[in-house]
């Protein structure tokens, strides 16, 4: 029988969405979606708020993948969601948060990975054609998945901050 020791316990984190390793494995960064994004020490378990020079937070995000020295989150705390971008700083701040470019590749993505140089993305989930009752609605569509060629990464996953 195998039993679980929790790595970090239960806090204040409200919505937890989605994590990526980084800090040469040391830290790490967790998507949470109302606290905004957050980074781990893996070996004291501390934990901080990762947030712009300006002090603001980055809301929303579900999902979240690295590649080389980026991390791409879903964010989709409007309608439609969109993909977004961003780096975090040696002086563990966000940096060069832009939208991730995706053209007329996906509407309304949900969930995300990497395979190789590919970003694959699911759309469209139709949260919004959904009963309360969990049936689907009239018009339901295939829901798509696409994969979005991505540069390689261009830092070693196991060097950045």
């Amino acid at each position: 029988i195998c039993s679980l020791d929790p790595l970090i316990r239960p806090t204040g984190r409200a919505s937890a969405q989605g994590s990526a390793i980084y800090a040469a494995g040391r830290k790490l960064l967790v998507a949470d979606y109302s606290r905004g994004i957050v980074s781990i020490d893996l070996a004291t378990k501390a934990e901080t708020l990762v947030m712009t020079p300006e002090g603001k937070r980055l809301r929303g995000i579900d999902g979240l993948i690295r590649v080389g020295d980026r991390f791409i989150g879903v964010a989709n705390a409007t309608t439609p969601g969109a993909l977004v971008s961003f780096r975090v700083t040696a002086a563990g701040n966000l940096a060069d948060v832009a939208p991730f470019p995706t053209g007329d590749a996906i509407v309304d993505p949900t969930q995300i990975t990497v395979r190789g140089n590919e970003l694959l993305a699911i759309g469209d989930s139709q949260w919004a054609r959904y009963s309360p009752g969990g049936s689907g609605a009239a018009g339901q569509q295939p829901t798509p998945i696409v994969a979005i060629p991505i540069a390689p990464a261009t830092t070693p996953a196991d060097k950045t901050n």
